[in-house]
């Protein structure tokens, strides 16, 4: 930033902005960026290359229904720099690669369980590692977001499987061609349909092709935590959204949550007294009161969920935390 300001962004589809000529592609979302003139100076944009040199980055910037092409200032092995004037829509793009066939890109696997009737089922996302989690979050408000190490480096364009340690699971599709997907509506990858007994799993993300069989993914996961209706304990829910709640709490809201907490009985007034006035910031005011509550267990959790749920409902829902009815 050149001078404070407030930047509102979003993302938008690539379809609204297509990209000439042919032989470019989009290497991550496409945001809708808008500031005061002159406010901002710069931007990064995160990226999922795994190519020593990336000199085939650029950033598209849209504006009046045509294309510039901005070269970057800086590219390190994460982020590419540019330098703006002003702003509208901005993408990061590549150039087609010769080799592009043979090439790699950063990736993550991120996994969702969903309650149905009678099943349990395991979305699983193969994505390139610059997708935000909390847009694909936004899309599996149903499901509950299985925390675990997902990072790895994915052939683009070559077939991938799933397979499971379980002889009664069903897996959907058998293979998928991994390419860049980079939403809106961030459809599984692939789907594990469950008994609802079953209590641990052993996923495997595997690569069967000219190179040789290669596992990707190899994790185990423990279900027992989750309650019949999918979702995870509510002190667990609340650590899953920790940072975006934070972020999210106002101060009146904060005031209103420490009140509920006390006529509860899940604090008491020295407690209460210590979020109020041992904090000075809101966010700070925010994470004290969750972490106090979180700290004494499920139930106080709960408590805390509910009347959140009450006071701001709106960011409950936005948070995915409100419940939803089984399928």
């Amino acid at each position: 930033m050149a001078a404070p300001a407030e930047v509102v962004y979003g993302t938008e589809q690539w379809e609204k902005c297509p990209l000439v000529p042919s032989s470019l592609l989009p290497a991550g979302p496409l945001y809708d960026i808008n500031s005061p003139s002159g406010a901002l100076e710069h931007l990064s944009f995160p990226h999922s290359e795994c190519s020593p040199v990336q000199n085939h980055l650029m950033v598209a910037h849209y504006k009046n229904g045509n294309v510039e092409l901005i070269k970057p200032t800086e590219v390190t092995e994460s982020h590419v720099k540019i330098k703006v004037n002003e702003t509208s829509p901005f993408g990061l793009v590549r150039r087609l690669l010769k080799n592009w066939l043979d090439y790699k890109s950063k990736a993550q696997v991120l996994l969702f369980l969903r309650q149905l009737s009678e099943k349990k089922k395991l979305n699983i996302f193969l994505l390139s590692s610059n997708v935000v989690l909390h847009e694909v979050q936004e899309k599996q408000k149903s499901c509950t977001f299985i925390e675990t190490s997902s990072h790895c480096d994915l052939w683009e364009n070559e077939p991938y499987s799933v397979s499971c340690d379980l002889e009664n699971a069903h897996v959907q599709p058998d293979t998928y061609d991994f390419v860049r997907d980079y939403g809106p509506n961030f459809p599984p990858t692939f789907e594990i349909f469950l008994n609802n007994d079953v209590k641990e799993l052993t996923v495997k993300v595997i690569n069967s092709t000219r190179r040789g069989k290669r596992i990707y993914i190899n994790r185990t996961f423990i279900f027992s935590g989750f309650s019949s209706s999918g979702q995870a304990p509510p002190d667990e829910r609340l650590k899953a959204v920790w940072t975006r709640l934070i972020e999210g709490l106002n101060a009146s809201v904060i005031q209103s949550l420490l009140d509920d907490m006390l006529d509860m009985n899940v604090l008491n007034d020295g407690e209460v007294e210590s979020v109020k006035e041992g904090q000075t910031c809101t966010k700070d005011k925010a994470s004290c009161l969750i972490d106090m509550v979180r700290k004494k267990g499920t139930s106080a959790s709960e408590k805390l969920l509910s009347k959140l749920a009450e006071r701001d409902p709106a960011l409950y829902i936005t948070l995915g935390l409100h419940r939803q009815s089984v399928d």
